[in-house]
């Protein structure tokens, strides 16, 4: 038996394409958007973790210290980097990680949507 579509079908679902792309680069902006400003923030705050301590602010003039928990010495650039990398790969990973829903199907054209009149 072949598959019938009306004009009116394909336009909605047409329609409804572009609603879930839509969507979807809604949220693909969002994540960029809060990456961006997380990102920013990191910076300006001039974090410094080291060896899982975190010494507190330092003036700009401080480039380089030593660390009192380990007495390892630290060049302020180095470790911001390395704190935006790390947390730039844990949210990659986050967001590649396992396949949390089966993979979709798509159905037919004939059975996408809901129709009138059907029983």
């Amino acid at each position: 038996m072949a598959c019938r579509t009306s004009g009116r079908e394909v336009a909605a679902g047409r329609r409804a394409r572009v609603k879930v792309a839509r969507a979807h680069a809604k949220v693909a902006d969002a994540r960029r958007d809060f990456h961006h400003k997380l990102s920013t923030a990191i910076i300006r705050e001039n974090q410094a973790v080291t060896c899982g301590v975190q010494d507190g602010k330092k003036p700009l003039h401080v480039r380089e210290w030593t660390c009192a928990a380990c007495g390892t010495v630290h060049d302020r650039d180095v470790n911001a980097a390395r704190n935006i990398l790390a947390l730039g790969r844990r949210e990659s990973l986050n967001a590649r990680g396992g396949q949390v829903r089966p993979a979709a199907t798509l159905a037919q054209t004939c059975e996408a949507g809901s129709h009138r009149g059907a029983a």
